[in-house]
């Protein structure tokens, strides 16, 4: 093959018009064999030294003490370009005082104890382990996600693969304007979205959640080693790993570059890190990955802090912000930067509450959407991890400012009337369901010991059947207090 140094632009024959680089003087399918030989002999090269890593690893059951980069994080605080140091010495600091298995928006206490009723055959929890295990055996049949599997002409423009590629959820084309496309909202774009990496992204999350949790509460070891086994194709491996970077995030248009709130994609990332905790145990995740999976997780933050992508998400005042900041902040809590957990956990009070939260509890920015309620309930199921996150390092977030005047306590009183059927939710396009809140007055009931909450709730649930709610998922990962199950004596469902 000759050497051909220049580069050019064809579009491709695809409906968006891709625009691929090429060399001249051989065609087309011809560069696109030499880019993608290339590439594999490399990354090739990259999977033999890294498997020998993975391998070293297994064998010693140690963590290698690998050094630490030193990364500029201007932008997240008022003191000049602070630099936050990440040393190994950090990375037990702040999580490792909680007994139970290392996670970030769930209490390790809790999980243990759950685990062992679980062993025990506790009868309580039978409909949720009995669900757990169907999901879990679903995720097992299900393919490895890999995000190198959309097709060629679906690559980002950067030509890589590995890069992370998927279109707005409600970007359509203009009928008016051919070529141009605009914002619908309400109205996603399914047959857009579906061959990128957004519904790959979903599966990822379900496929390692459901696994990771089947191991830990049903202790099957094909679990832990297929969760395993997807954690390392999708950021590990060095052919099929995505690139720690969202850069080509919910473009307008596929052949576009991506925008900052294409950010909110990577939302499964904090449970999915919960769910590394979960493998820590099982012999299946070793401790050369986790070593891996870190330092990927760094290269992640940095990007989010320092690209002008994350930047601009950073200053989104509705849920985008708010997952801005749980992304980030229990992605630097995994990979052991305490310091700049705080930071954006310090942030969260007068950053995100004061700005989104009226003077009635609600939300003006997500009650003005066409799917108000969703987004409504979405963001503060993200503030409310925060939360949970702010009591592993000291942040108070349930009682910001103070506990009289708690912004999310305020929420829950703005909700309350809707989730007991006594107000008609008439934001934007969407009606609010009386159980839809459910798990909001779950976690503020315990974190507030409301009356209020507390009374509401039994009439909260029966607005879904028993046999549903004993079979949550949220019964394992956010458990009621032994002998208080409320399905054990629930009324029947109203009508």
């Amino acid at each position: 093959m000759r050497s051909c140094p220049v580069s050019a632009t064809v579009p491709s024959n695809s409906l968006e018009n891709f625009n691929f680089r090429i060399f001249t003087g051989i065609t087309p399918d011809q560069a696109k064999e030499m880019q993608a030989l290339g590439r594999l002999r490399n990354q090739w090269i990259m999977g033999i030294v890294w498997m020998a890593g993975v391998w070293l690893g297994a064998c010693s059951g140690q963590k290698k003490n690998v050094p630490q980069q030193t990364l500029p994080l201007p932008g997240l605080t008022t003191h000049q370009n602070k630099v936050a140091q990440v040393q190994s010495s950090n990375q037990e600091k702040g999580l490792s005082n909680h007994s139970g298995p290392r996670v970030f928006t769930l209490d390790p206490s809790s999980l243990t104890s759950i685990r062992s009723r679980a062993k025990a055959g506790d009868p309580a929890l039978l409909p949720a382990l009995q669900s757990l295990r169907q999901r879990a055996e679903e995720a097992l049949a299900m393919p490895v996600v890999q995000i190198t599997d959309k097709p060629r002409d679906l690559w980002a423009r950067s030509g890589d693969p590995k890069d992370y590629l998927s279109v707005s959820k409600f970007a359509w084309p203009d009928p008016a304007q051919p070529g141009k496309w605009i914002m619908i909202d309400g109205k996603p774009n399914e047959e857009a979205m579906k061959n990128l990496d957004g519904p790959r992204i979903k599966t990822l999350g379900t496929r390692i959640t459901a696994l990771a949790e089947g191991w830990y509460f049903l202790g099957d070891g094909r679990y832990a080693q297929a969760a395993a086994e997807q954690l390392r194709a999708w950021f590990l491996d060095p052919i099929t790993g995505m690139n720690p970077n969202m850069n080509f995030a919910q473009a307008i248009k596929p052949d576009e570059d991506g925008k900052p709130w294409g950010i909110i994609d990577a939302n499964r990332f904090p449970e999915i890190l919960n769910s590394v905790g979960l493998l820590a145990d099982s012999g299946a995740w070793t401790a050369a990955d986790d070593t891996a999976l870190q330092d990927w997780f760094r290269k992640f933050n940095h990007w989010l802090v320092e690209s002008p992508l994350g930047k601009s998400e950073r200053a989104a005042k509705n849920n985008h912000g708010t997952f801005y900041d749980l992304i980030l902040a229990t992605s630097a809590a995994y990979a052991g930067d305490d310091a700049l957990v705080r930071e954006v956990l310090q942030n969260v009070g007068p950053g995100r509450l004061d700005s989104q939260v009226a003077a009635d509890g609600s939300t003006p920015e997500e009650t003005k959407r066409a799917e108000s309620a969703m987004y409504t309930l979405w963001n503060l199921s993200g503030l409310c991890d925060l939360a949970d996150l702010g009591k592993k390092f000291d942040v108070e977030i349930w009682n910001y400012p103070d506990a009289p005047n708690a912004k999310l306590r305020q929420i829950g009183n703005f909700l309350l009337p809707y989730a007991l059927g006594e107000k008609e939710w008439t934001f934007g396009q969407q009606k609010m369901s009386r159980n839809s809140p459910r798990e909001y007055f779950r976690r503020a009931s315990a974190a507030y010991r409301d009356p209020k909450f507390e009374q509401a709730l039994p009439s909260i649930l029966a607005t879904t059947s028993k046999e549903e709610y004993a079979a949550d998922r949220n019964v394992l990962l956010r458990p009621w207090p032994a002998g208080h199950e409320p399905w054990l004596k629930a009324p029947p469902a109203s009508p």
